[in-house]
């Protein structure tokens, strides 16, 4: 059940993330980036063991959502508090992953989190 979940998700997102209408940001692909979040929630990817260890989770009972980075440099997260909060952090690589690459590919985040990429 696990790799059919798995498969769809990332055919959802892959298509998503190759289509045009993510370089624009209209209100089309702001919709296809809350779809693609939506089915990151449903699917429970933030608390998955591959997405964990992409960030360095461990359990803690000192954050509320169970999880604490062993990354202390904000630099390696997206979200605001994505160093205690997996599915936080997950949506805003997802936010960001949309985003379009500008003049500078190589800094995108695609590139810069090329494991989460993978991943996802």
């Amino acid at each position: 059940m696990f790799k059919i979940t798995r498969v769809l998700v990332c055919l959802v997102l892959c298509s998503a993330w190759s289509a045009s209408a993510f370089a624009a940001q209209s209100d089309n692909s702001l919709g296809r980036v809350e779809e693609i979040i939506s089915l990151a929630q449903k699917q429970s990817l933030g608390s998955q063991k591959p997405w964990l260890r992409l960030g360095h989770y461990e359990e803690s009972s000192s954050s509320a959502s169970g999880w604490i980075s062993a990354i202390h440099s904000p630099a390696f997260f997206l979200a605001e508090n994505g160093a205690i909060d997996p599915d936080a952090e997950l949506e805003a690589t997802i936010r960001a992953f949309a985003e379009p690459s500008g003049n500078s590919p190589d800094l995108h985040p695609q590139c810069h989190f090329k494991g989460r990429y993978t991943w996802l």
